[in-house]
């Protein structure tokens, strides 16, 4: 039992350490505007961007850490850090956060991470019936 219970602390401690380079504490402060997604607009600006992110190490760590930070933006409906691929797709309101401040957010995550072949496909969509 004593075999078990040290085997499976070592997994959750290397788990939990398996993403860190750096044994510095990381405070990241982002200012954003209220009120911005409560207006109601017939049209969306939808865009998506998509780029890669060099330095992640893992998938469950770095990936998805950087996958709810830019969840978390305002205006981004959804995010997604493809880890295999190095790749993130965001589909964001060009009327509220643009694709340099979804790219700025990435590099704050970690000094680590960088990004590159960002594209952007543009869209109007219109929400009235």
């Amino acid at each position: 039992m004593k075999k078990n219970s040290s085997i499976i602390l070592t997994i959750i401690t290397l788990l939990f350490f398996c993403c860190k380079k750096s044994n510095e504490a990381q405070i990241i402060t982002l200012e954003t505007q209220t009120g911005l997604a409560a207006k109601p607009t017939s049209t969306a600006f939808q865009n998506t961007a998509t780029f890669n992110i060099q330095g992640m190490t893992c998938k469950m760590g770095c990936a998805k850490t950087i996958e709810k930070k830019l969840s978390k933006l305002p205006g981004v409906s959804t995010a997604t850090v493809v880890f295999e691929e190095e790749q993130a797709i965001v589909l964001y309101d060009k009327e509220i956060i643009d694709a340099q401040s979804i790219i700025k957010t990435v590099s704050e995550v970690s000094e680590v991470y960088s990004t590159s072949n960002l594209k952007i496909l543009e869209r109007n969509i219109n929400l009235e019936k």
